[in-house]
């Protein structure tokens, strides 16, 4: 059985009940949560295990190749790293290591609009620059500045974030005192 030893993480399963002993449960909660009854978390569930491979056997895959251009850029593969935050509160640094990790892997990384890492030190760090989150802006001055910052830290491309017209009611995390801005109650201090 897999007890925190990455060579014995056969899965995605693995490597979740390991986060899962290894972090206080709020932050897990928020991790794996959603919003209200989660019923969009368990219908993603579903639609991703209709998902099948059709096996086509007999055919020559010596000159194979998943790598795609977007945006100019030759990728080794057509997926990349979404923009998620706060990974501040999963592992110090995180933003830095995944995008290091993009970048050793050659794919997209998109860097959350509400990194705990700035920005500048991302880009610095990982030697590429993310693709950059944005939010519509609801105050025109703040997105410039944030814009402005992107280009200046070398950011080509600028990932619109429009599913979130207002913040997901995360009711579990309300119940128990967890914030994302890290105001925590006594009782979520406790926890951790």
């Amino acid at each position: 059985m897999f007890r925190g030893d990455l060579s014995r993480a056969f899965n995605v399963w693995d490597l979740r009940r390991a986060a899962q002993r290894r972090l206080p449960d709020l932050v897990w909660r928020y991790v794996e949560g959603g919003a209200e009854d989660e019923v969009t978390v368990r219908a993603n569930r579903v639609a991703f295990e209709a998902i099948q491979f059709a096996p086509r056997t007999l055919v020559d895959v010596s000159r194979r190749a998943q790598g795609v251009t977007v945006f100019d850029t030759r990728f080794d593969s057509p997926i990349g790293v979404a923009p998620m935050s706060p990974l501040g509160l999963l592992r110090h640094d995180a933003d830095v290591a995944l995008a290091r990790a993009a970048r050793a892997a050659n794919l997209p990384f998109v860097l959350s609009a509400h990194a705990d890492a700035p920005l500048e030190r991302v880009a610095s760090a990982a030697g590429r620059a993310p693709w950059f989150q944005v939010y519509p802006p609801g105050d025109r001055a703040q997105a410039e500045a944030e814009l402005e910052r992107a280009l200046a830290a070398g950011c080509e491309e600028l990932v619109l974030n429009a599913d979130v017209p207002v913040r997901g009611n995360r009711e579990y995390n309300d119940r128990n005192g967890f914030r994302v801005l890290l105001r925590l109650g006594l009782r979520a201090m406790a926890e951790a």
